[in-house]
């Protein structure tokens, strides 16, 4: 994002805090930024394609975060309470926001936003997901959506109490109640086995793969590396010397400091095999990257 637009998210998410986003008009923004109209409507063609932008900033910064303490705790079940009182931390700072926006209904309905919250609709769920899996193990898989959405459902309802403040709750003691009572879910579901009311394939029928922009780049190598792998796992056509290519590439990428060289040619090796392209460009991408 280029300084001056996020300067003026910054200056409107203020404005829209204190006076509401209808009540706010493009001359005062503006104001606040120092710059001229003509400058606001070069980085943004409306005050809604704004708010959109903060919305997008918002959650970005959010997942950005929420990723970032994901390498910091190797322990699962304590990161993922970490990453949900961050969750709680960053609403309860960002809430008068946010309560504006309610208020009002200010956000309209349109594509833009119909792809914005599918977006944030699936990162949330793979969040769950992946987070549920670390701290229970691939036991509860065939649950794994069943027990996503019911997380979902009880974060959300606690989200909704911590943004309109309506007990004093610590967020420490919201995370560590959650988490007690999906233990207890968990441990009656393993017990008994019950048929899964949602299929485990619930989110790539729905959301479609999992593929964040928010993780870290070592996470998103990883997460590459893990669909490459799988995909060779699942095809006719691997030959031994494509098998052998991903190992030698999966163990270099491993080292501080890999071979460019053997990297390079290793990716050639695979590029023989179209189902691996889209994995392949994106690992290629990332790799790039300073």
């Amino acid at each position: 994002m280029k300084e001056k637009e996020k300067r003026i998210i910054e200056a409107s998410i203020k404005l829209f805090a204190k006076k509401g986003f209808n009540a706010t008009s493009v001359q005062e923004i503006v104001d606040e930024c120092n710059i001229s109209k003509g400058a606001f409507y070069l980085h943004f063609k409306s005050k809604d394609a704004l708010l959109l932008s903060i919305l997008n900033f918002y959650y970005e910064k959010l997942f950005s975060s929420v990723y970032a303490l994901d390498e910091e705790v190797n322990d699962a079940r304590s990161r993922y309470m970490n990453q949900l009182i961050y969750f709680y931390e960053f609403i309860t700072e960002h809430r008068d926001f946010i309560i504006m926006q309610i208020r009002e209904k200010s956000i309209p309905f349109n594509k833009e936003v119909e792809t914005f919250v599918h977006k944030m609709q699936r990162e949330t769920f793979y969040f769950h997901r992946k987070s549920l899996v670390s701290v229970y193990g691939e036991d509860v898989t065939p649950y794994i959506s069943d027990l996503t959405k019911m997380i979902e459902g009880i974060h959300h309802s606690f989200l909704e109490i911590i943004i309109f403040n309506q007990f004093e709750l610590t967020f420490k003691e919201v995370a560590q109640y959650i988490m007690d009572r999906v233990d207890g879910i968990v441990e009656d579901l393993l017990a008994r086995k019950p048929r899964p009311l949602i299929p485990a394939s619930f989110g790539e029928d729905i959301y479609g793969k999992e593929r964040t922009t928010f993780l870290s780049k070592n996470e998103q190598v990883k997460q590459a590396l893990e669909e490459i792998k799988h995909l060779l796992d699942n095809s006719d056509h691997i030959s031994d010397e494509h098998a052998d290519s991903f190992h030698i590439l999966q163990t270099e990428l491993k080292k501080d400091k890999p071979t460019a060289a053997i990297v390079k040619g290793m990716v050639g090796n695979l590029t023989e095999l179209k189902p691996l392209e889209e994995p392949l460009n994106l690992l290629t991408a990332l790799l790039q990257q300073k």
